[in-house]
This record gives C-alpha cells, sequence and structure tokens, in this order.
C-alpha cells in the first residue's frame, strides 16, 4: 500500500507559529527598547527634571512609575503583534493554539529584564541612543555566551575562562530562553523539549540580573545630583 506524505494542517500550522516565534521574539524585544529607552534620558533633561522633582513624589516611586509605563507600552506591543498573527492564522485555516499566543508572556520577561538594564544606562548616561546600543549589545552578547564551555575551552589562560563562565551565569541568557519560545510554542507536540527548555535556571538568573539592574538604577537616581 502507498505510504500517505501528506502533512496535517495542525502541523503546517505549528511549524509556521514555532519559526515565527523566532522572528517576533527578536523583533518584539528590539522594537520595545527601541521605543522605551528614551524614558529615564528624556526624565533627566534640564527642567523636565526639575519638574518632576518638585512634586511631591519620591524619586524611586518615579523611576517605577517610568518602569511600569514601558513594560505596559511593551505589553501593548507585543499583544498585538503576537495576536495580529494568531488571530489571521486561526481565521484562514481554523487551527487553534493559545500557546503562540502565550509565548507573549516570555518575550515580555526578556524585555523586563532589558528595560531594566537600560534604566541603569539611562540613569548613569542619560542618553537614549546609549541605552539602546548597549542593551542591544548586552542581548547579543547573552546569545554569544550559550556556547560559553567552547569558549572558555579555547582560551589560552585560565583566568580568561574563568571571566567568560562567570560572564555567562551574570548575563541574561537571551539563547535559552528565545529556544524557550519556540520550545514553548511547539510543546504540544514535544513536550520532552518543552521541559528541557523550561528548566528554571535560565529564568532565574536572568530575573536576578533584571531585580539587580532595577534596584541599582533607583539607588543612583536617588543620589543623582540635579
Amino acid at each position: 500500500m502507498p505510504q500517505d506524505h501528506s502533512i496535517s494542517i495542525e502541523k503546517l500550522v505549528l511549524g509556521f507559529e514555532s519559526g515565527f516565534s523566532v522572528v517576533l521574539y527578536f523583533l518584539c524585544t528590539f522594537l520595545a527598547i527601541l521605543a522605551t529607552a528614551h524614558l529615564v534620558p528624556r526624565m533627566q533633561e534640564k527642567g523636565t527634571v526639575d519638574l518632576y522633582l518638585s512634586r511631591p513624589v519620591a524619586r524611586v516611586k518615579l523611576l517605577l512609575s517610568r518602569y511600569v509605563a514601558g513594560l505596559v507600552l511593551a505589553a501593548c506591543n507585543v499583544i498585538y503583534l503576537m495576536g495580529s498573527i494568531w488571530l489571521i492564522v486561526m481565521g484562514k485555516t481554523h487551527v487553534v493554539h493559545p500557546r503562540f499566543f502565550m509565548a507573549g508572556a516570555l518575550i515580555l520577561f526578556v524585555i523586563a529584564t532589558e528595560l531594566a538594564l537600560a534604566f541603569v544606562i539611562g540613569v548613569v548616561t542619560s542618553s537614549t541612543a546609549v541605552s539602546i546600543m548597549m542593551t542591544k549589545g548586552m542581548f547579543f552578547f547573552g546569545l554569544l555566551l550559550v556556547g560559553h564551555d567552547r569558549i572558555a575551552a579555547a582560551v589560552s589562560k585560565e583566568w580568561q575562562a574563568s571571566v567568560i563562565n562567570a560572564l555567562y551565569w551574570i548575563i541574561p541568557k537571551t539563547a535559552e530562553l528565545g529556544q524557550a519560545v519556540v520550545a514553548y510554542v511547539s510543546g504540544g507536540q514535544a513536550p520532552e523539549r518543552l521541559a528541557a527548555a523550561l528548566t528554571p535556571m535560565p529564568f532565574l538568573t536572568t530575573a536576578a540580573f533584571g531585580v539587580v539592574c532595577l534596584a541599582v538604577s533607583c539607588w543612583l537616581f536617588q543620589r543623582k545630583e540635579f
């Protein structure tokens, strides 16, 4: 009997959504920083910061309110992009995969970490351009560090290998989290891949990096003289 080589529409849609989630991972994180990196530098401009500080609002509360506003803006962007694709695919194929839409939470998690770093840089430099470049530089550096074992083995000195391994544990795990986004979307057909990608270590270390950055930005902003 001839073998059936046809691909079900469910598998085809799942493959498309899994591949497109990679594009959305890079696109959403880039657009989010591009749209929010100005929040701190513009607030620190002469005249603007004087107006803010003249009001009876604590500096930490003021900075955190800008951070929350940036997250809300980024969340709207993620919901719009992922929701639009999800609704188009669902309308054309009548195949519903809620995992594609829910993967946006993982993307927003990465954005929250990047935004915390952008706030530190913004407080120190008061420059939107520097905030964008350094934050995205950290993002791509995290992608490179996924091969930290091979990089550490290739260097000639032990202290260099120690520095590389230390940076891996400090820098957000952008590569592993990107893999988790794809694994979460395709988790229905690859549960073992989903379990491997959603190990707690990348999330915990990345979350710790974001919390430390946000705390440092609040401390620096509170002590900064204008």
